[in-house]
Parts: structure tokens; sequence; C-alpha cells
């Protein structure tokens, strides 16, 4: 079978690699085993414990278990099997077991104990092998950052799972599959599969490290019979030496269930071609024996049913990965008749090592096959000849711990799945950061899911852009809500997107929560249920003066795993009130595209856009009417500048927060009686390509420290000098005389002496706008991302 390519090629010999530990989290037990999955599980964790320390972790047990389960006990001495023998885990696989497949779902029971045994294997492990996605995202979640987890994707799940029409249960489950297996394919860090064609599948569906590891079989066990042998067997089944025995064997798996009808079926068929069918396993159970063909049941063994045999049959139409079973059989040297289904993946040769039809043409050919000894033994020898070669155990485990080993030298991890939480869906400077955030993450290769406190265009581009968006009321700290009954209002949205954003986060294994401003208090929540990381951003510029933000900065303390502030002012505010948490607070300059203003609007189009002149000189301000942004101070600088600055006109870009209206209403009256009225223009928000098309400057005129203005940044950018409060985040962004000026916060006289510097020295603007745009990568979204992945990975690896 050609393997696909190890996307490790550094991987060495597995002779080579040093002990490592390495934890297996499987569903059902793994010994002894009893099923395909089983036995593939048990065949290489035998073989790696040569190589590894192993300890696997089944969480359901069998009933060979039964009555009094073992909750260890030592396979090798190197590999150590533990049962977790929880009742409702039990009970829920065996449940939904009626339906097909038992550990649908099973994520969701996990997150509800606290699994303190498989936790602490989990943390000291040098890699995590997970047997199938369904509990993936659950494992990933629970493993520290720096421990890589794999994921054994033997099948599809997805296509296992037939969902009928008839039944609605069985499309949920069908659904649930699906999603949870494209998310774990997303995220694993090594993606084993057995096939070339489950390699392009899991590809396809966004898996990123894949390496091969082919299912084998025990060389030694699996064998053809000596005639001895095969009377013996044939006499324990009740079997005449003169009838020509066609077997089947299988677990209750689906595709093997129906497999079974299909010979049921076919009974007659194969009784007139003078075959006597044989099913041994569990996939017979509730069958009865009918003349042409007897039902064993489940056996403890089956070599001694394929000893018995002439002809083995696989007459699968469904199922996904490698076929085990057709692999014994062509080791016990059985000549097979199979379906396509049966031999996929294999890459066997048909007509020479195995014959291959259409499940309606399976009695005829093996009649000819009974009539054939010849062509039968010819088959049998070819088989046996491929599995010697091609089907070890031991080839297969060499390999699979060479893509562990190079999995944990390689010291990487898939990006994790976070869950982003806005305090707002405008495109204002926090929203913006908050998309350029959320696209880079997943341009990184992780997975990114947004909760928005409302359906604004923030939200519309974030689903344009194919990013899963959920709208649902938050809890979002507002000026206006700082009384008793915004209070109850702000508890109330609290517990209702608690519940909300901890089901989402579980179902789409959320392993981080990155809540993008200090006034959403949701984030903080959501990852306490789901005890995952929470990384707080703190845009916000807390101070003693003000109650409320002392109480916000006791929040963070406790809620926050990890703090990335916008800039070194608001830290070092927020470590004058929280000294403890210096050890988990860095800056991360809010980032932009550098290049976005390269080419602006043409100046005269965007005056008209805004109602302005463009032969006139003009001053622009970015910023919400609000409060504390200053627009009241620039308005009075302006009107101060008195008939040397007749021609200058003001653009307040801007809109105003729901209840704020007072403010916008005060902030006219005040133009109004200063006499700007045919000055001073109020767009609303707009696109600040016009308004920096148009403005000759840009200020930015709080009255308190800004924590980093985004305006400003893009004005720099685009070759605009900058007229600033010197405080806060502005004494990071604009350099004094280079390419701006800083004036006292509030201070209108002042401000209206740097306007009239500005606007009387055209060279002085020039020499500010060159300098500002060759610095203009200094607030890059590369410069700025290294640093909050850091902040990630510093949340994900824990105290």
């Amino acid at each position: 079978m050609p393997s696909t390519p190890n996307d490790h090629p550094e991987a060495g010999p597995a002779t080579t690699i040093p002990r490592r530990r390495l934890v297996a989290v499987t569903v059902a037990a793994t010994h002894p085993p009893r099923r395909g999955k089983q036995h593939r599980a048990a065949a290489l964790l035998h073989r790696l414990s040569d190589q590894w320390d192993v300890e696997s972790h089944s969480l359901t047990i069998q009933r060979t278990d039964l009555p009094l389960p073992r909750r260890s006990r030592r396979v090798t001495p190197r590999w150590t099997d533990h049962r977790l023998c929880d009742p409702l885990l039990v009970l829920w696989v065996s449940l939904l077991a009626r339906f097909g497949y038992g550990p649908a779902y099973i994520d969701r029971i996990l997150d509800m104990l606290p699994r303190r045994r498989l936790r602490r294997a989990l943390a000291a492990a040098d890699a995590v092998w997970v047997s199938v996605p369904d509990h993936y995202l659950w494992v990933r979640r629970a493993t520290p950052a720096r421990i890589p987890t794999a994921l054994d994707e033997d099948c599809i799940a997805a296509q296992l799972y037939p969902a009928r029409e008839d039944a609605p249960l069985t499309q949920r489950i069908a659904a649930e599959i699906d999603r949870v297996e494209g998310a774990a394919l997303t995220v694993a860090d090594l993606v084993l599969v057995t096939d070339d064609e489950d390699a392009l599948a899991s590809r396809r569906r966004g898996a990123g490290v894949i390496a091969c590891v082919p299912n084998g079989v025990d060389l030694v066990r699996f064998r053809p019979a000596g005639e001895d042998e095969r009377r013996q067997a044939r006499a324990a089944l009740g079997l005449g030496d003169d009838l020509c025995v066609g077997v089947f064997v299988g677990s209750g798996h689906g595709p093997n269930v129906r497999a079974v009808d299909v010979l049921l079926g076919q009974v007659a068929a194969y009784a007139r071609a003078g075959v006597h069918l044989v099913v041994a396993g569990r996939c017979g159970l509730g069958r009865r024996s009918v003349p042409g063909l007897t039902v064993l049941g489940e056996v403890p063994d089956v070599v001694p049913v394929l000893h018995a045999a002439d002809v083995a049959l696989c007459p699968l139409l469904d199922g996904g990965g490698t076929s085990i079973k057709t692999i014994e059989y062509l080791a016990a040297g059985l000549p097979v008749v199979s379906t396509p289904v049966g031999v996929r993946g294999l890459d066997l040769d048909a007509g020479t090592e195995v014959e291959v039809c259409a499940v309606e043409e399976m009695p005829s050919r093996t009649a000819e096959l009974a009539a054939d000894a010849p062509r039968r033994a010819s088959l049998a020898s070819a088989g046996r000849a491929v599995a010697e070669r091609r089907f070890s155990w031991d080839a297969s485990a060499d390999a699979l711990s060479a893509a562990l080993a190079a999995m944990v030298d390689s010291g990487r991890r898939t990006p994790p799945t976070v869950l982003f939480v806005g305090s707002s869906a405008e495109l204002y400077g926090a929203d913006l950061c908050l998309e350029r955030l959320v696209l880079a993450h997943r341009a990184a290769g992780g997975r990114a899911l947004v909760a928005l406190p409302d359906d604004g265009p923030l939200a519309a581009r974030l689903v344009a852009a194919g990013v899963p968006v959920e709208v649902l009321p938050l809890a979002v700290l507002r000026r206006r809500l700082l009384n008793p009954l915004g209070a109850a209002q702000v508890a109330g949205a609290l517990l209702g997107s608690r519940l909300r954003l901890a089901r989402l986060a579980r179902r789409e294994g959320v392993e981080l929560v990155h809540s993008n401003s200090a006034a959403v208090l949701s984030g903080a929540a959501v990852a306490g249920a789901i005890g995952v990381p929470h990384v707080w951003h703190l845009r916000e510029y807390l101070t003693a003066d003000r109650r409320a933000l002392r109480v916000l900065a006791a929040v963070l303390e406790r809620r926050a795993t990890q703090v990335a502030a916008v800039s070194g002012p608001v830290r070092d505010a927020l470590l004058r009130l929280r000294p403890a948490l210096a050890n988990r607070t860095t800056v991360v300059h809010d980032g932009v595209d550098p290049d976005r203003f390269a080419a602006l609007p043409d100046r005269a189009a965007g005056a008209r856009r805004l109602g302005l002149d463009p032969r006139r000189p003009t001053v622009g301000v970015l910023a919400r009417l609000n409060a504390w942004k200053g627009q009241e101070v620039l308005v009075d600088a302006l009107a101060r500048l008195g008939p040397a600055a007749a021609a200058v006109q003001l653009v307040l870009a801007g809109d105003i927060y729901p209840g704020d209206e007072p403010i916008g209403a005060a902030l006219r009256r005040q133009v109004e009686l200063a006499g700007l009225q045919d000055r001073v223009v109020f767009p609303g928000f707009v696109d600040p390509q016009d308004v920096l098309a148009v403005s000759d400057i840009i200020v930015s005129p709080s009255t308190r420290p800004e924590p980093f203005a985004l305006a400003v940044v893009d004005a720099l950018c685009a070759g605009r000098p900058v007229i600033a409060s010197a405080h806060g985040g502005h004494l990071e962004q604009v350099r004094d005389g280079v390419d701006g000026l800083l004036v006292p916060p509030g201070d209108a006289g002042a401000l209206a002496q740097a306007l009239l510097r500005l606007l009387a020295d055209a060279a002085l603007r020039r020499r500010m706008a060159a300098a500002a745009r060759g610095d203009r990568r200094r607030f890059s979204l590369d410069a700025s991302l290294p640093a909050m992945w850091a902040i990630y990975g510093e949340a994900l690896a824990g105290p």
C-alpha cells in the first residue's frame, strides 16, 4: 500500500527515538480488544510500549469487565491500561449505541465531571493520542498547550452513520458527528489515517499535518491452517469436510450488521452454488442459523473459524478506512471475495490477490472459486504474500512512533480554537481591531468564533468572511447602566450569555476566550463556566478616582488569565490599582495595515461627500461624540483662532452611543453660540478615508487619557500631522515635533496655538507627514501579532 508521505520528513527511525510518555484516550476498552478500532489501538499500543511509556485510558468498560471492573491493569511492562469506570459514561454510550453510534455527544458528558485522574495523566504526557474525534476536543482542552495531541482518524466517522429521513434523531446525531469531526480535524496537531483516500478527505476538511499509519495484522496468529487444523476446526463447528465454507466475521459495527443482512438475503444463491455460509461475531447477534447458514455469534477467537473456511467473504456496502478483517483473511491464507468497499484503501491487485465484484455477483464468483481449487490456492498464496509484505503491525507501530516523535520534536501545536467576545458590532477602532485579530488567527491556522451584542456591520463583515458569529445580549458595561436598574440589566445579560455561550463553547471545542474590552463581562463568565483560559484585552484607562473602575480592576485580577493592555499608560494605570497583575499583563499595541491609506480618495470627491469646500484648510476628528473625546475643547480652540483662521473648517466625524444624545445636542449648541455653524460639520459615522483625504490636520483632543487612539495611527499612516492631548496612549503614538504636536489636555488656548502653528507652516506639515509615513510600520499588525500569540501561549500553558 503506498503510504501517504509524512508531513514530518525529519522523523528518523523509530529505534533512535528516546523513550517518552504517551497517553492514549479511547472510548472503548483496548484490552482485551473486541472490534476493529480496539484491535488497531491494542496492536499499536502493545508495540509502541517497546519505545514509549504508554498509559491508555478508556472511557467505558466492556462486558468482560463485569461484574467488578478493574480500574487498571498492566498489559506489558511499559503499558498500563485504565478504565474510568464511570456509570454515566457507560450508560450514555450504551444508549446511543442503540441508534448506531455510541460516542456521539460524549464530550458533553466528559464536561460534567472533573476527570482528575485523566487530567493528571494528560498533564504529565509528552504526547497524547485520541482514538476518535468525538472526544478529541475535550481532550485537547484538558491537555496543557505545550503537549501536542494526535487524532487517530482510522476511518471517516461521518461516513459510518447514515441519517434516516424518517428518523429526526438520527439526523441530529449524524449532523453532530460531522460537525465534531470537522472541528477536530481542523485543530488536531497530527491526524493519523490508514490510506491515501482518507488522507485526501481529511485534508479537504481542514487537517494540517497528516501521517499514514496503515492497519495491520498479527502474522503469527493469523496464518494458513494445516490440513489437521482445518479438519479439527470444522469438526468443532459441526461442518463436514465435503462442504465449501464461506466465512464472514465482524463486530456489531453498523456496516458489519448491514453486510450480514446482505448474506441473509443471498443464502439461497450461495446454497445453489454449493457454498455453506458461516457468520461469526456480534454482527450476527439476534439472527438464527438456517439451512445453508451457520450463525455463531460472538466467539472467543476468530482464528479457528477462519481455519474452517475455504473462502472469505467481505460483502460490505459502506464504511471507511481500511478493513482489518480483509487483511486478516489475507494473512490466514484464504482467497477473498469482496465488494470494492471491503478492499477500500488496501491497493490490492484485483484478480491476482483478491476477487472484487459487486455484492450481487458475490455468490456466483464464490461458486467459481469453489469449483476451481488451483485458483483458490493461487489467490490464497498471493494474499498471504501481500500481508507479509505490507500489513505488519510492527511496521505500522514504527510509523506511528516516528510520527508522534516528530510531532513532539516540532515543538508546535495547532493554534487554539478561540471564542472572541466583542463589546459592540460597529466599525470603530476596537471593533476593527477585533476583526483584524480574528482574521489573523484564522490565517494562522486557528479556529475562531465571535460573540457580539447586536447584529451590526461588524457582524455582517465577519459572516461574509466565513467566521461563525453568535449574536446575543451580552453583559456590557455602559455609563448609562451605572445605576440599580442598569445593574440588574447587566446581571440578567451576564447570566443568559453565560449559559448560551457555555453551550456554544463546549460544542465547538473552545480552548481560550478572548474578551475584546474590559467593558464586556460575558467572556469572563463563559471562560469560568467551561474551565478554559481567559485573555482580557484592556482598552480602558482604569483610575482610582471612580469606584466602578476600581471594581472592574478587581474583576480583571480574579478572572483574567492574561491581560493584553493596548498601551504602556493603560498597563501602568492598571498596575497602580492591582500590582499583583504585573506578571500577567503585557502591552500589545493595536495593529493596523500600514498601507491601507497609501492611496486616499480624491480630496474634492471626499469633500463633496462630507459637505466641505476642498479649497479651504480643514481640521478633522475621527471619534465618537462623547463626554471625554474633547470635541468641545476643539470647538473652543477654533473659536479662539479669530479672523486669521476664518477659512478653517472642522469635520467632527463620529456618531453617538445610544443614551448619550444630550452630549451631541450640547456640542451643536456650542457651535451655534460660537457662530461656527457654517464651518463645522457633523457627518456622523463615515468612511475615515474621506476624512483623511480632506483634512490637513487630524486632532485627538481627549480630556481623559486615551488608551490607544486608532484614529491617530490611521492618520499617521495616511501622512497627516496629528495634534493630540499629552496623556495616555498619545504619548506612545505621537512624537512631539516629529510627526505631530502634543498639547496639555483640556487647554483650548494651547490647542489653538498648535493649530495656528501647523496651519501657517505648510513646510512643517509636509515634514511631519513624511516622518509619519516613513515610520508607519511601527504599529503594523505584523508587529503586534507575535505578542498576542505569545499571550495566548502563556494563557494556555497555565500557572
